[in-house]
Formats: structure tokens, C-alpha cells, sequence
């Protein structure tokens, strides 16, 4: 049993399309798992061939138990040792007890990991970016989710799923989620956002959205002068920008990392901006002024 655990590790740490052991290696998760007081036996699915093989679901185009499993027979099939079972019973038990207080910790570890590879050059003027954003998931049905994430009350008993509400900060450069709050779906953005508020360093640069409660932590900082961006230009970026200036800001709006498909749609949104008392200028122009 030993020997196929440890075919199927190494067959993680090798696999293309999923860098484990420079991502997430065995060190890192055995650590943690100890810091968690987390005891295990040396079987087949053990917690760190468990969380593997689920990310590798997750990242899988077919993400159902059944090739999760048959891929690891496929591997240790390669080999002389045994083959086990192609039941997926045991994968599913295995996920089922997998420890989710080991999470969180990974989750930092593997954050700081990649932002300390982060060369000077790919920051903003020496700042990092933050990128703030939200959204809800379906949970498992269970009683103990139901109670920390109840389903909408709209829904019956039993005819519905536990909600959660999710918000994080993302790291633009890298795209690493750097800090995550969840809490029931019913739960204010706002109140949920004050968890992260407290993770921002002095230099950090968030960019948010045009929610109420983003425009209320705006007005608190007293701040004038805003910059905007947006994927596209004319919803992403103009209604925003025009928004803010008709609320008495000076806004730079960054024209070069927004754009859309129609050429005159695009340019409406500028004359529409520029009519609004927008400057419109590009990240080059923008941080010489600085």
C-alpha cells in the first residue's frame, strides 16, 4: 500500500498540466499538517495524495470521482506493484475525512510563495495591486452546513442547497487569492470586506468596484483624486469614471488596459468621459506624472 502511495506522489509531483511539488509540495502540506496536529496512515489515499488528486480534479476538463480514480490506477498500472480498486468508494471516504483546517494556512503559504517571486519591474510604481471581488457557492447539503450556511428562504427544507458568500483579495500580478472571508450568503459584502480591510499594507493598491459599500470606504479616506480602469470601456470603465467625476473627484481614467470590439462605441465613451472632465491618459503618462 506504502509503495502505490508513493507511485501516485510521484506521479503528482511529474504531471504537466499540474506543477504540484513546485506549487504545493509534500514538504509544505506534511508541515502543516503537523502544525494541525493532523495524524494519518500510511494508505493509499493519504491527506496529501488526497488534496493533489483534488486539484487536479478541480483543474481536470472531466472532474468526476471516476476518472480522478482511474487516473491514479493508470499510473500505478504502469509500474509492477498492484493495482487497486477502480471503486471510488475509498477516493470519496478519503475526501470526506480530509482536514480543512490545513487549508487555510496552505492557502497563505502558497501566497506568500509566489509574491516573494514577484520582481520589482511587475509591480505599479514599486506598489503591489490587489484586486477585490466577491461571489456565492453552493455547498454540500449537509446538516452541518445547512446551519453555518442555510439555504435561501425561499427555497423547502430539503429542496435546497447551503449558500455561502465569499470575498477576496486577489494579486493581480500573479493571480493568487492572497486573503479570503466567507461567511453565510445573507451577509453584508461590506461586513464581510471589513476582514480584509485589516490584511492591507499602507503601499498596497486596491482595485474594487463601484458597489455602495466600495464607494462608502472611498468617501472615508477623503481622498480627491481617483484612477480608474475597466476591461471594457465603455461599462467597465466610462460608467464608473463618469459617476465618480459628477460626484466632484478628479479622476484619471487609464484608456490602454480597457477596450471593446466596436471602435466607435469605444470612442463615444472617451468624448463621453472627456465631456465629463475625465483626463484620459495612459499608464506610461500616468505614473511619469507622479
Amino acid at each position: 500500500m506504502a509503495n502505490r502511495a508513493t507511485i501516485l506522489k510521484q506521479q503528482f509531483q511529474n504531471s504537466l498540466a499540474l506543477p504540484l511539488e513546485q506549487v504545493l509540495p509534500e514538504a509544505v502540506i506534511e508541515a502543516v499538517l503537523q502544525t494541525q496536529g493532523v495524524r494519518y496512515r500510511q494508505t493509499l489515499y493519504s491527506p496529501i495524495v488526497v488534496l493533489w488528486a483534488w486539484l487536479s480534479q478541480v483543474l481536470d476538463a472531466d472532474k468526476s470521482l471516476n476518472n480522478a480514480v482511474k487516473r491514479g490506477i493508470a499510473w500505478i498500472a504502469a509500474t509492477s506493484v498492484e493495482k487497486p480498486s477502480a471503486d471510488t468508494g475509498g477516493y470519496s471516504k478519503a475526501r470526506t475525512r480530509f482536514p480543512l483546517a490545513v487549508l487555510p494556512p496552505l492557502l497563505k503559504q502558497t501566497a506568500t510563495a509566489l509574491t516573494v517571486q514577484i520582481k520589482p519591474e511587475q509591480q505599479w510604481c514599486g506598489r503591489r495591486v490587489k484586486a477585490y471581488d466577491g461571489t456565492s457557492v453552493l455547498m454540500s447539503d449537509t446538516p452541518a452546513n445547512q446551519q453555518v450556511y442555510p439555504q435561501h428562504s425561499n427555497q423547502k427544507a430539503g429542496c435546497g442547497f447551503p449558500i455561502a458568500k465569499l470575498v477576496v483579495w486577489f494579486c493581480v500580478t500573479t493571480g493568487v487569492v492572497l486573503e479570503v472571508a466567507i461567511a453565510a450568503f445573507n451577509t453584508s459584502e461590506w461586513q464581510l470586506s471589513r476582514q480584509l480591510y485589516a490584511t492591507l499594507n499602507p503601499k498596497d493598491v486596491v482595485a474594487g468596484s463601484a458597489l455602495p459599500e466600495f464607494i462608502s470606504a472611498i468617501e472615508k479616506t477623503r481622498c480627491k483624486n481617483l484612477v480608474t480602469t475597466g476591461l471594457a470601456t465603455d461599462f467597465g470603465l466610462c460608467l464608473p469614471t463618469v459617476s465618480a467625476a459628477k460626484a466632484g473627484y478628479q479622476v484619471y481614467g487609464i484608456v490602454d488596459v480597457s477596450g471593446i470590439l466596436n471602435i466607435r462605441i469605444e470612442q463615444a465613451a472617451w468624448m463621453r468621459m472627456m465631456q465629463a472632465g475625465v483626463i484620459l491618459t495612459s499608464w506610461t503618462a500616468f505614473t511619469g506624472e507622479i
